[in-house]
């Protein structure tokens, strides 16, 4: 069994070199896919924006106010990540 010096330097140098293995466009299909969403069903404007909700969620510093109309399909990632994300119902 060999060593690895820097594991996470190891880590990191595996993910970029399968990352090379696909398009931009497959690599956002992946993402999405990877928290439940079927890309096949959303746009290339909309899958960039679900990335945008996922990016809030990584950055402790940034916020984002999201409005729109209620709806259940809205609230897919908030569901998944509802120990990070605050949801405040909409007022009539």
């Amino acid at each position: 069994m060999e060593m690895i010096a820097d594991p996470a330097s190891h880590l990191i140098t595996t993910y970029l070199s399968a990352r090379r293995q696909f398009t931009t466009e497959e690599w956002i299909d992946l993402l999405l896919q990877s928290v439940g969403f079927n890309p096949e069903h959303f746009g290339q404007r909309s899958k960039l924006m679900q990335l945008v909700r996922l990016y809030t969620l990584l950055r402790t510093q940034y916020n984002l106010i999201e409005l729109g109309p209620k709806g259940p399909e809205n609230l897919h990632l908030l569901r998944v990540f509802a120990t990070k994300v605050s949801l405040f119902p909409a007022v009539k």
